[in-house]
């Protein structure tokens, strides 16, 4: 597996679902492909015919578990939307999306601290992982924001998510909210051209009417309504793409740096009897205007990566 093939996938999980099937070779395949071809983002850009055709053609057979693994991870790459992958059971790489069931990760550390005296820094790593330490990870951001907060007045914030690889779509979310004015933070359109609106507010994150997670700690800030800078880069993806976004629904911001990975999507872990696991892209990520983001975020001001933080500190204190 390409190593960015694994940044892309190890970035979001929004929803788990049992798909049924009748086991054996053929029919597990067509069920599967039936799948990606009604959920896909890509489905109406995609000759599905020909696709399913080229794809027979070339594993020639279905005799073996083997042999429909392969001809699901090819269709994946003949789908080519940037974000979805298939794990085999027997594939070692699997492991990776098993983070989500495994106790033993270690929930990385917040840097957060005061540049000058007078704006407070957060570098956010993104952290993939199970419900359970996705909700340890939001409330050690929000610990992390408070305890900074609590620490002077500042003219701004700077969120840097330079190098954050992604992780549950909720988490950073939740953990930074209290530095949201609006509780809209986001809108997804899917392949049939239906929006759906993305809130967080008083410890809640919505996805349409869908409370997908929830924090209930406190989110009383002094430093409320400042500016904030977000810094992004090519290695900014998936749900930090959507994190990024989510500051662009709020007053006083501006994002400083280079285009994010392009990975602006939703992804649905579909799981199967087989233990074969599904992360398909069904969404996309829009703007303020319902304008589907399928390619990346471009900076407010674009730079490289070193100039990114001075080029935000400068805003905060002088761009008036």
């Amino acid at each position: 597996m390409r190593v960015v093939a694994v940044y892309i996938v190890l970035v979001l999980l929004s929803f788990s679902c049992k798909e049924k099937e009748e086991w054996n070779e053929e029919a597990f395949y067509e069920q599967v492909m039936q799948l990606i071809e009604e959920r896909s983002i890509k489905r109406n850009e995609i000759d599905w015919v020909s696709l399913k055709q080229t794809v027979k053609d070339s594993i020639k057979q279905f005799s073996t578990n083997e042999d429909v693994y392969n001809a699901i991870g090819y269709a994946l790459e003949l789908v080519d939307d940037g974000h979805s992958h298939f794990f085999a059971p027997e594939n070692p790489d699997s492991a990776v999306t098993n983070r989500f069931l495994m106790d033993t990760l270690t929930v990385p550390a917040i840097d957060a601290k005061i540049i000058g005296e007078d704006i407070g820094y957060i570098k956010l790593p993104g952290f993939f992982a199970n419900d359970s330490l996705s909700s340890v990870y939001a409330l050690k951001v929000r610990k992390a924001l408070l305890k900074l907060d609590a620490s002077g007045k500042f003219k701004g914030w700077v969120i840097d998510l330079r190098k954050n690889l992604g992780g549950k779509m909720s988490s950073e979310s939740l953990g930074l909210s209290p530095l949201f004015n609006r509780s809209l933070i986001g809108i997804s359109c899917d392949n049939q051209e239906r929006f759906t609106k993305v809130c967080c507010s008083d410890g809640d994150f919505y996805f349409g009417d869908f409370k997908m997670d929830s924090l209930i700690y406190e989110s009383t800030l002094q430093n409320k309504n400042k500016k904030i800078a977000v810094l992004i880069s090519n290695h900014t993806a998936s749900a930090s793409e959507f994190l990024a976004l989510a500051f662009k629904f709020q007053e006083g911001t501006k994002t400083f740096g280079s285009k994010t990975r392009g990975a602006t999507s939703t992804l649905n872990l579909l799981e199967f009897k087989s233990n074969a696991k599904l992360l398909l892209a069904q969404e996309y990520y829009c703007d303020k205007d319902y304008l589907k983001i399928t390619s990346g975020i471009l900076p407010d001001l674009a730079c490289d990566t070193a100039e990114s933080l001075p080029k935000a500190v400068e805003w905060i204190r002088y761009d008036r």
